[in-house]
């Protein structure tokens, strides 16, 4: 089965924003984390992950936000979700995640 999902990195004013489209699963949560480990190793700038074109994501993308924010954390950056979907922010609320991120407005350059 084949995933669809995009994820493009620009750079806003100093912050790294990753947006994600399509769907965040088993498939594509590795994507995503390889690209944060780029963005980490940047070494400057806030990261925003742009979450409004994502579609639909699993317990795994899940997982992979979660990973995100501990690691950005880890490297002292400060890190940010742009709000989702229906399912995507649902599923981020009934797992108590989204009590722990950090939400922001989408950045003028998405």
């Amino acid at each position: 089965m084949q995933s669809h999902f995009r994820l493009e990195v620009h750079d806003d004013r100093g912050t790294s924003v990753i947006a994600l489209r399509g769907e965040l699963d088993l498939a594509s949560s590795g994507a995503l984390e390889e690209e944060l480990t780029r963005v980490l190793a940047s070494g400057s700038g806030e990261i925003v992950i742009d979450l409004r074109e994502l579609e639909f994501m699993d317990s795994m993308g899940l997982g992979a936000l979660i990973g995100a924010h501990r690691r950005a954390q880890e490297a002292n950056r400060p890190f940010s979700l742009v709000r989702g979907c229906g399912q995507v922010q649902r599923l981020l609320e009934l797992t108590s995640v989204a009590e722990q991120m950090t939400f922001v407005q989408a950045p003028d350059a998405v």
